[in-house]
């Protein structure tokens, strides 16, 4: 059986964050303008794609990125969790400036509001794992993951204005910097 980690889903949720941006072009491909890259990158990661998203970083953060499909295959509920989860973030771009190498793109980044979920979810987790010696049976596993499909579907969307950093990077415009966010975990 397998154990939660909420440290790795809330590590994979702010690295998710931390770089949030979104593009259209696909990573190895030189992106036209930042804000396809911002919207290419958000694409990926709401895919859970992070070896493409991890395109769209500078290279500092590049394996930060990648590395998150490592940490959550032996999670609890790994990447359907996830798809279901990201899936709901969307950014809607409205617009960018270029200053020489430097860019920085507009943009409302929709997601689901965790602090609602997480508080709902918590409540179902803790019910289930407080009688749990070790490892959780199928049957605990199943109810946890329909509870958090369904919490997640009835958990409200936030919307939030950010900034998104890019810099010009080998000829293509790459997320260097965490947007102005606001999450509460």
């Amino acid at each position: 059986m397998k154990k939660l980690s909420l440290i790795t889903i809330t590590l994979i949720l702010i690295c998710c964050l931390a770089f949030s941006g979104c593009g259209g072009k696909g990573g190895s491909e030189k992106a036209s303008n930042p804000e396809d890259v911002v919207r290419s990158y958000w694409e990926a990661f709401a895919k859970t794609d992070f070896e493409t998203a991890a395109d769209y970083v500078i290279s500092d953060h590049q394996d930060e990125i990648r590395n998150l499909k490592d940490e959550m295959k032996d999670e609890l509920f790994g990447e359907e969790m996830l798809s279901v989860m990201f899936g709901r973030f969307k950014i809607k771009t409205t617009g960018h400036e270029i200053d020489g190498s430097n860019a920085t793109v507009e943009g409302i980044l929709t997601y689901p509001n965790m602090d609602h979920f997480f508080e709902n979810f918590f409540t179902v987790m803790f019910e289930i794992m407080m009688f749990e010696d070790e490892d959780l049976t199928d049957e605990d596993y199943e109810i946890l993951l329909d509870s958090f499909q369904e919490i997640m579907a009835e958990t409200p969307d936030l919307e939030e204005n950010i900034t998104v950093e890019l810099i010009m990077e080998n000829g293509q415009w790459k997320i260097i910097d965490m947007p102005d966010f606001d999450i509460d975990l």
